[in-house]
């Protein structure tokens, strides 16, 4: 059965935003910080996709269950992850998640880095707490912890990630 996405992810699986949106290369911030982003869409997946564009150091990606609701919904406890990994080269990519997991509208994609040269695919705008309830930030996050700690809304620096069935 197909994956349906109520939501305006335009795709038929869990994702980030629209790739269409992604229209700039996305310098990491913050050596060995993280970025949460809330899911638009659902689904099962195995897998995520990204854009790195430029290749430098370690890398993790995964999935966290969501609480709260509006905006003050935030990412909670991680439920797969990638573990820390090289950073792949530059392109799209797909890499195995550590489970099969199934993502909820309003559950969150993240991704941490350990260095500030590393970019990938996405879309970026002045740190703000414009999107509280959507993306979020914290520093000493890599690899992945298991539970978000302290977060700070913003529009900075934020990757696109798309799960995959």
């Amino acid at each position: 059965m197909p994956l349906r996405s109520p939501s305006s992810s335009g795709y038929d699986w869990p994702s980030t935003y629209q790739a269409v949106t992604a229209s700039i290369a996305v310098v990491w911030v913050g050596a060995n910080s993280a970025r949460y982003l809330r899911s638009q869409g659902h689904g099962t997946i195995s897998k995520v996709a990204i854009h790195p564009i430029v290749q430098s150091g370690n890398i993790s990606v995964g999935v966290y269950t969501g609480s709260g609701v509006g905006n003050a919904r935030v990412p909670a406890g991680r439920i797969a992850t990638t573990g820390s990994m090289a950073c792949p080269v530059g392109g799209y990519i797909e890499i195995a998640l550590d489970g099969t997991v199934y993502v909820s509208e309003g559950d969150f994609f993240a991704l941490s880095c350990d260095n500030a040269t590393a970019s990938f695919l996405g879309m970026s705008g002045n740190a703000s707490s414009l999107y509280k309830g959507w993306a979020y930030t914290q520093a000493t996050a890599h690899a992945l912890p298991t539970s978000a700690g302290t977060l700070t809304a913003t529009t900075s620096s934020l990757p696109t990630i798309i799960g995959i069935p």
